[in-house]
């Protein structure tokens, strides 16, 4: 596949605020460099639509744009290459198919990166797995609203939930965590959409590793989707709008338990009372 790369200049300071505004666009990956972020776009995705979604992005957080036509190669043997594995403290690691297993933790997953989001590397998931250990998943119903490569809802089906669900908008995230719940050889049912798609009932976990503003407007919906006492774990927000995405949520009904902080970025642990 041919790919368009984005060279994207700005502000050290303000690197991740960008991030965190330009993940949810249709951008395939992200790489930083010295002088702000290289991101990758399917030369099919690219058009008018996503040129006004960065010009939006622009004019909220300025930045400078430069664009060059990529020839088509083998991008997974460039993304697997710069893959390491990822070691959660005693609970967890996370390795390509390509790394030889490493003992040590309760948790071993095999993640197969493609081109898809969550791999560990970045510190919300990194944040939603160290903060799993710390949650009761055995035998309760787990969302993973937003799964990416599926790290998450294949770490809750690990962990023995009785049933796991995955989103995602994006159908090569879809067919991606599909691929690596097989290589883990744990089962879950993977869903492309919206939280509308996701069947039967609410859910005693919801797992959210998304971006403050798809957070907040699905706040109805994840509290309908959250069971009474119930757990929303929530990531991929900085730790400058922890003020204002708790004042969100509390007004929407839920009630605050936890932050916990790496870099930048934070993961909040809420209740549905």
């Amino acid at each position: 596949m041919a790919y368009i790369q984005l060279d994207i200049e700005v502000a050290e300071a303000q690197k991740e605020a960008l991030l965190a505004l330009l993940e949810p666009l249709a951008i395939d990956a992200f790489e930083e460099t010295d002088s702000g972020w290289r991101a990758y776009v399917p030369e099919e995705r690219w058009g008018e639509y996503l040129e006004r979604q960065l010009a939006d992005v622009q004019a909220v957080l300025p930045f400078r744009l430069h664009r060059r036509s990529l020839a088509d190669q083998n991008w997974n043997a460039q993304w697997e290459s710069a893959f390491s594995p990822v070691r959660v403290g005693r609970f967890c690691t996370i390795r390509a198919p390509f790394h030889p297993s490493e003992p040590g933790t309760t948790y071993e997953l095999v993640i197969h990166p493609k081109m898809a989001f969550g791999t560990g590397h970045h510190e919300t998931t990194y944040l939603m797995v160290e903060q799993m250990e710390q949650l009761r998943i055995r035998g309760r119903r787990v969302l993973d609203f937003g799964c990416g490569t599926g790290l998450l809802a294949i770490l809750a089906a690990k962990m023995g939930a009785r049933a796991v669900h995955a989103l995602d908008i994006e159908r090569e995230a879809c067919a991606n965590t599909l691929e690596n719940a097989r290589l883990n050889e744990v089962g879950l049912e993977v869903f492309q959409g919206g939280l509308s798609v996701a069947p039967g009932a609410a859910y005693d976990i919801v797992l959210a590793n998304i971006t403050r503003n798809v957070i907040t407007s699905h706040l109805p919906a994840l509290f309908e989707r959250t069971l009474p006492e119930g757990v929303l774990l929530l990531s991929g927000v900085l730790k400058k709008e922890e003020l204002l995405l708790k004042t969100e949520l509390l007004s929407q009904g839920f009630e605050w338990e936890h932050s916990q902080y790496r870099g930048d970025w934070i993961c909040m642990r809420v209740l549905r009372p």
